[in-house]
């Protein structure tokens, strides 16, 4: 509860000209409101009277004035009195704007004061905007001026500080900083969406441009007042403090460096996941400043970062990869560059160095250290002649990390310690899976020298003591052998991984890379490759024949090819495997794949995509994983068209789709999976719907009380095929099964108006073919 509020309406309900009202002390919050409350009577009846006197002076001359096109005072007034008519506002405004600029002397200071008082209403910015544009060419600013101005300030219009601006010298110092304080309330810099899709950053020059020139007269009481508010522990503070100085750079930037301690230490208050970011408000200043005084910024974050860690030390990690993106060329860049692109660029290699002793640094919490991982990868990606000079590094790390990850201590005993087992080991792949990122993207800058020291990397790992790190090196020559140059050398180094028996993960890895070899086309890989490859179909080992499987989605066998033939004899033989009945660890995941195979690598084979179309996809379709199935009855509701062999099993594949899974009543998009696969069932031939229809009408009756909806839309499914009668009577069923209560009164009603629609289209028809009108 708000006490203030709540005494506020209570005394001006009861106490106000109250004739038993007795004060028991000066000090008390009753005698405050009381006069405030007089204090805003009275500068109402003054506004009031003002608004009068200017009536008065204008009515002798208001007439004439209008009929004709001369600005005169008059025609001013008269303008100003009908816009503090609310009728009539909107409609004097672009008038009123434009008289300030062409004639601003026949605004006599009546008229002015007049405007004033419209600086706190719904029109408040407009009434500035004419006033500022009238005070521009005077002289000197009236005490009154001054005051309206401050008070315009402090009530948080933002124009008003340009009036401050544009007669500075004419306030004196205590009434400015008075004016700072409230103008550093003013701004709101939370995004604001103009439309679905597109968010503008709102802007207040008024506001910045009084700051600046505060800061060349005052920047220790500016500095002061901006400090006390970036030391609050609040997120809108901290977010509008941040934007302020943001919009100061970069003229003022030499006066905003000495906050850099004060924004630091605020990045360890208040921020949430809720709309625009403080932090990353407060990053994104820090950023620009190093650009600025890299060595003052560079002392506060380095003296921060020896003493925090966990969330912190992310975001300072964030604020140097903040800067190295500024200086890339077509860097991911929230803002464009406030410097001079080059003295961003210029810390890159520095930054890369801060990165990469994140991620080495075994005193960091694994989050910063992934954190870290990503952020190095971008960097490199956005720079990689800097990454080239570092590759040896990098590789050491992802060894010294793969060996890291081996020697972990496992947890023992709980639930939590296994999570924990579990996020440790996803922590140490994300790092070795960014390093390897890191390696590739050096690789496409500078893939001869590259191959050479990743090679030597691979001669010097062991497949039996560190298959997993060897893997990770095999698996980079993918983006070698991307390159036609490349292939000449990448093709034996790779032969050599394919026939390494002493890690199946070596070999699993070789395998990929041939399979991301032949995206390239078919030449690429040779004969004894391919044919390598298709011998490790019939691998026991899970690993080698599923990589040998998915390396020859991109592959495209001829009709005629023998080899085709005998690599779909081996494909099929594991997917009976792996859908046989009663597995139930079906790994869906391979089977998706498998069909995406043979969907490619046998697209000019009507045998296999017959097969594909009438066996696998309603087998698939009935597996117990409903999102799997739902994928594969939709894929086979593309074919059904063209396939007529299929489209029985697939209509029946649909209606116990439909029937074992429930609809998903919050998201019901007419777009969805399963909307597709009902709606499908409209395409098919009648015949086979009627030949259904028992089926259906079970599903139906299932439905009552449970999902209406659904039920209507099969009874519509039924009609749209004209089974009329079968609609009439399940529709009929439907209302007689319903309880007789007021939870189902509508149910009841829509199904008691299907079977009279449905039972009249059903004797239409009768009618029609009776008296041989039917075509």
């Amino acid at each position: 509860m708000h006490l203030e509020y709540e005494a506020e309406r209570f005394i001006d309900q009861n106490c106000t000209a109250c004739s038993h009202h007795d004060e028991l002390s000066n000090e008390n919050l009753g005698r405050d409101i009381l006069a405030r409350r007089l204090r805003m009577q009275q500068e109402a009846t003054l506004a009031e009277q003002r608004r009068r006197e200017l009536e008065r002076q204008t009515q002798q001359e208001a007439t004439s004035a209008l009929q004709t096109k001369e600005m005169t005072h008059a025609s001013v007034n008269q303008l100003i009195l009908r816009f503090h008519n609310p009728e009539q506002a909107t409609d004097v405004i672009q008038s009123l704007k434009d008289a300030a600029k062409i004639a601003p002397e026949f605004f006599s200071d009546d008229a002015l004061k007049v405007l004033v008082d419209g600086f706190t209403t719904a029109l408040g910015e407009a009434c500035v905007e004419i006033v500022r544009s009238v005070l521009l060419n005077r002289k000197d600013l009236s005490a009154f001026m001054q005051k309206a101005a401050v008070d315009a300030v402090h009530a948080g219009l933002d124009t008003a500080c340009s009036i401050i601006v544009d007669h500075f010298s004419d306030f004196e110092r205590t009434a400015l900083l008075e004016a700072l304080a409230s103008a550093l309330n003013i701004p709101e810099y939370e995004y604001v969406p103009s439309s679905s899709f597109i968010r503008t950053r709102p802007k207040y020059p008024g506001t910045v441009s009084f700051v600046l020139r505060m800061l060349e007269t005052a920047p220790n009481e500016v500095r002061s007042l901006i400090g006390q508010r970036l030391g609050f522990d609040n997120k809108r503070s901290k977010l509008n403090c941040a934007n302020i100085l943001f919009d100061l750079l970069p003229h003022a930037a030499e006066q905003v460096v000495p906050l850099t301690r004060m924004l630091v230490r605020s990045l360890e208050l208040a921020d949430d996941g809720y709309g625009d970011s403080a932090d990353e408000a407060v990053c994104e200043v820090l950023a620009h400043l190093y650009a600025f005084s890299s060595a003052h910024v560079e002392e506060e974050l380095g003296r921060i970062y020896a003493l925090v860690s966990g969330e912190l030390r992310r975001l300072i990690l964030d604020i140097y990869a903040s800067i190295a993106m500024h200086g890339a060329e077509d860097g991911n860049r929230r803002v464009g560059q406030l410097f001079p692109r080059t003295d961003y660029a210029a810390h890159v290699p520095a930054i890369i160095d801060k990165l990469y002793i994140a991620i080495s640094d075994m005193q960091n919490e694994m989050d910063v250290r992934t954190h870290a991982s990503e952020l190095l990868e971008n960097v490199v990606a956005a720079y990689p002649e800097h990454g080239a000079s570092k590759l040896h590094r990098f590789l050491t790390r992802l060894a010294l990390t793969t060996r890291e990850a081996k020697a972990a201590p496992v947890r023992e005993g709980s639930p939590l310690a296994h999570l924990d087992n579990i996020s440790q080991s996803a922590s140490y792949d994300a790092i070795e899976n960014r390093v390897i990122g890191i390696v590739k993207r050096i690789a496409e800058h500078s893939p001869a020298p590259t191959f050479e020291a990743v090679v030597a990397a691979i001669g010097e790992t062991d497949s039996k003591l560190d298959p997993n790190l060897k893997s990770k090196l095999v698996s980079t020559l993918a983006t070698f052998g991307k390159q036609y140059a490349m292939v000449p050398v990448v093709l034996p180094e790779l032969y050599k991984h394919l026939t390494d028996f002493g890690s199946n993960f070596v070999r699993q890895s070789a395998i990929d890379v041939v399979g991301e070899l032949m995206q390239i086309d078919d030449f690429t890989v040779p004969d004894n490759m391919i044919e390598l490859v298709s011998t490790y179909l019939g691998e026991d080992f899970v690993v080698i024949h599923k990589s040998a499987v998915r390396a020859f989605r991109y592959y495209h066998f001829s009709p005629d090819d023998d080899r085709g033939k005998e690599v779909l004899r081996k494909i099929l033989a594991i997917e009976r495997a792996y859908s046989a009945e009663g597995n139930e660890r079906v790994d869906t995941d391979f089977l998706r794949d498998l069909v995406a195979v043979l969907n490619n690598a046998y697209r000019d084979w009507p045998d296999v995509q017959d097969y594909v179309t009438t066996t696998l996809l309603p087998k698939y379709g009935a597996m117990q994983n409903r999102h799997f199935a739902e994928d594969m009855l939709v894929a086979m509701s593309r074919r059904v068209r063209t396939h007529v062999a299929a489209q029985r099993s697939y209509l029946i594949s649909a209606i116990v789709y439909l029937s074992r899974f429930s609809r998903d009543r919050y998201n019901n998009s007419l777009t969805s999976d399963r909307s597709r696969i009902f709606e499908s069932l409209f395409d098919l031939p009648s015949s086979l719907v009627a030949d259904a229809s028992a089926a259906i009408l079970g599903m139906i009756r299932s439905h009552v009380g449970r999902d209406g909806y659904e039920a209507l839309c099969f009874i519509g499914l039924l009609s749209y095929h004209e089974l009329h009668a079968a609609a009439a009577l399940v529709a009929k069923e439907c209302a007689q099964r319903l309880p007789q209560v007021k939870e189902h009164e509508v149910e009841r009603g829509l199904y008691e108006l299907a079977a009279t629609a449905e039972r009249t289209e059903a004797e239409r028809i009768v009618d029609r073919r009776t008296s041989g009108s039917d075509k």
